[in-house]
């Protein structure tokens, strides 16, 4: 019996879409129709192990060192100043996720998470896996919530370093549906302004701009999402090229 965590649904390229426990033979699968373990107990144990992995992996630019092609343990390492013995471990459990792949000694990305898991790529999910750890200290509330329904409220108790991250993990993989509502939206095509009431990141209006040359936006939102989503950094220069060429027609009112 096999636990199957990924870190992408839409990196998935198996023949099952399956994910959790994956039985491997005929007890395990009446274990399974048993219900032995019943569901989410050993997901609840797994999952925890598997998201953490991909978010160290990534805030340690491992899958970005291994952009260019396959490494030995050494040379990443090297690249990344970290520890070898527990730097293997961790490629193991990615290799264990099919986040990596391991051949002749030497580690390398997979190829269907290129496009999800780095900076550069197309439909890069970079920002929001490094905002799960800010995530992460959010779930620990989760208790006190249900204790006392005293909400976090973390929109007006984050830092400026915290709001950057937020927003670049609100922009990462929005592409996707920020186009899909752009091309689906009943809008004439005379449509001139547009007001995006909590518009956060702003890549939804900007995609309705792009869809609409002769359209402008106005988001209104608690703070400016622009400074946030094109501060430098590895995983924000693909949303600073989402930005140009429509900045001029999307600004955000108080």
């Amino acid at each position: 019996m096999r636990s199957v965590a990924r870190p992408c649904p839409f990196a998935c390229e198996s023949e099952s879409d399956e994910t959790g426990v994956i039985p491997e033979n005929l007890p395990e699968r009446l274990a399974l129709w048993c219900g032995i373990p019943p569901p989410g107990i050993v997901e609840s144990w797994l999952g925890i192990m598997a998201s953490r992995a991909v978010l160290v992996a990534t805030k340690l630019d491992i899958f970005e060192t291994l952009a260019a092609g396959p490494l030995t343990v050494q040379e990443i390492v090297d690249t990344c100043a970290t520890h070898r013995r527990a730097t293997e471990q961790l490629l193991n459990a990615l290799v264990g996720m099919g986040c990596l792949q391991l051949k002749g000694g030497r580690y390398a990305l997979a190829r269907r998470m290129r496009a999800w898991i780095l900076a550069e790529g197309k439909y890069s999910f970079r920002g929001q896996i490094l905002l799960h750890e800010l995530e992460w200290k959010w779930w620990e509330h989760c208790e006190d919530y249900v204790r006392t329904g005293q909400p976090l409220r973390v929109h007006q108790t984050m830092t400026d370093e915290e709001w950057g991250l937020y927003q670049r993990g609100m922009r990462s993989g929005s592409a996707f549906p920020a186009n899909w509502v752009a091309r689906n939206l009943p809008l004439p095509k005379t449509a001139r302004t547009m007001l995006d009431i909590g518009g956060s990141h702003g890549f939804f209006s900007v995609a309705i701009c792009r869809r609409y040359p002769t359209s402008r936006s106005r988001s209104a939102a608690a703070r400016a999402p622009a400074a946030a989503v094109t501060r430098k950094g590895p995983e924000s220069s693909r949303a600073r090229t989402d930005y140009d060429g429509t900045t001029h027609r999307w600004r955000v009112v108080p």
